[in-house]
């Protein structure tokens, strides 16, 4: 069969023709696993009960798109979003591109920082999967009882199982025989950190570069992190107030002269900030909660909020005079959220993400490992010395790559949703076609 027979049916196959999905299923059969199941899915989800059983029986999800067979159309139709690309990232789509009215901005403007707005947005598709037991019983409702629904074990992903982890001793990690994920991956942040085991931070490169090897994002963020890698998102950052923007936001604002967030910058990227390895550890190790309040009792303040030698946070009541909901002591650096932690974010210096992360890194250098923290301005602090792990030579060529494609370099990870690759065959035009081609 040539190279244009079998694109077609696979065209055919992913816009629900039967007929083209079970030839592929059973061309690829003990040649290519991937390959296999992508068809067993397409043929179930057109209907043939037999596909939909074996991946009843084997506990396997189905799959409704694949990012082999992907286009820009196929997320535009369930997304209306500007996009200018996409790529692929495991089993999952980037979408990339800039807001409508966007006309670029000069960098020089901002002082060699990247504005956000040139640096655009990015959006990520996750594949969009049903259960079998669904499939069975809309073509086959009287075998429902037959088949009932199964329930797939969801693994708890890395942050969730942070909020376990502050109500536990932190040795108990290391004792446990739990090996999901998560638990592996604070193992390795744990061995880095120095908490519940002495501190080895080549093992814990090692045991964090597996991970994301394996496909976790996370671990692949933590990667950057020990290694200290700066991707060109990290220098986001909106320009300086003009005289012309300080008189304006004077003007908009005088019904709030007494407010001292009157005068605030905006943090170029939300979604950077709040999913960042630095602020998952701060606020481990400080028991913060997404609302700015402690676990922690002897560092406890009358809010409820965290309070230390470097820290500081208030409760933002949602009032026209707002304290800064995060201070940093030595410097007065601050920032503010609106209600919980990263709704609207906003600092009294106009600091660029990778200087805001490099601040928080310095914290819990200083909370853990007693790094000495001088007062001074915020610039000084910032020029200050972090801990990286050093890259044994013969790991140099697989932490580029994961750095390299870790999320942290992706700008606007505005939201996440779910894409299709696969369509109905309404009219049995494509089954009609399958057949022709091969002569059924």
């Amino acid at each position: 069969m040539d190279d244009y027979m079998m694109n077609e049916l696979k065209y055919l196959a992913r816009n629900g023709s039967l007929t083209a999905a079970l030839f592929l299923k059973d061309h690829y059969k003990d040649k290519d696993v991937d390959m296999e199941y992508r068809y067993t899915c397409y043929s179930a989800l057109a209907g043939d009960l037999n596909s939909a059983i074996e991946l009843y029986s084997s506990d396997m999800k189905v799959m409704r798109a694949f990012v082999d067979d992907c286009t820009v159309d196929d997320l535009l139709r369930f997304n209306e979003i500007s996009i200018e690309h996409i790529e692929s990232h495991g089993d999952k789509m980037f979408a990339f591109g800039h807001d409508k009215d966007w006309k670029g901005y000069r960098g020089e403007s901002n002082e060699g920082y990247i504005h956000p707005k040139d640096a655009g947005f990015c959006c990520v598709f996750d594949p969009h999967y049903e259960n079998p037991a669904f499939i069975i019983r809309r073509f086959h409702p009287e075998l429902a009882e037959e088949y009932p629904r199964k329930d797939y074990k969801q693994e708890k992903d890395v942050v969730e199982f942070k909020y376990t982890l502050m109500s536990m001793e932190p040795a108990s990690i290391f004792e446990s025989t739990d090996n999901s994920i998560a638990c592996r991956f604070w193992r390795a942040m744990f061995r880095y950190l120095g908490i519940g085991v002495e501190r080895d931070g080549e093992r814990a490169l090692r045991e964090m570069l597996e991970l994301s090897e394996s496909g976790d994002e996370y671990a692949a963020n933590a990667v950057a992190f020990l290694v200290g890698y700066q991707p060109e998102s990290f220098r986001q950052r909106y320009p300086m107030y003009s005289d012309k923007d300080l008189r304006r936001i004077e003007q908009s604002l005088s019904y709030r002269m007494d407010d001292p967030r009157r005068f605030y910058y905006k943090v170029a990227d939300r979604n950077l900030i709040q999913d960042s390895i630095e602020w998952m550890i701060l606020s481990l190790i400080t028991g913060i909660d997404s609302y700015g309040f402690t676990s922690i009792e002897d560092k406890m303040n009358d809010e409820g909020g965290y309070d230390d030698d470097i820290i500081c946070t208030h409760r933002d009541r949602e009032s026209e005079i707002r304290p800064p909901t995060f201070v940093f002591k030595p410097s007065g650096y601050s920032m503010g959220w609106y209600k919980y932690v990263w709704r609207s974010p906003e600092q009294n210096e106009n600091l660029s993400v990778g200087e805001i992360l490099r601040l928080w890194r310095l914290c819990v250098e200083h909370i853990l490992w007693g790094k000495e923290m001088p007062n001074g301005t915020t610039k000084e602090i910032l020029e200050l010395p972090i801990d990286t792990v050093p890259v044994p030579n013969n790991l140099k060529e697989r932490v580029e790559s994961v750095c390299d494609d870790a999320m942290c370099n992706y700008p606007g990870l505005s939201r996440r949703t779910s894409f299709i690759t696969f369509d109905e065959d309404s009219d049995d035009y494509n089954e009609k076609r399958a057949k022709k081609l091969l002569e059924v």
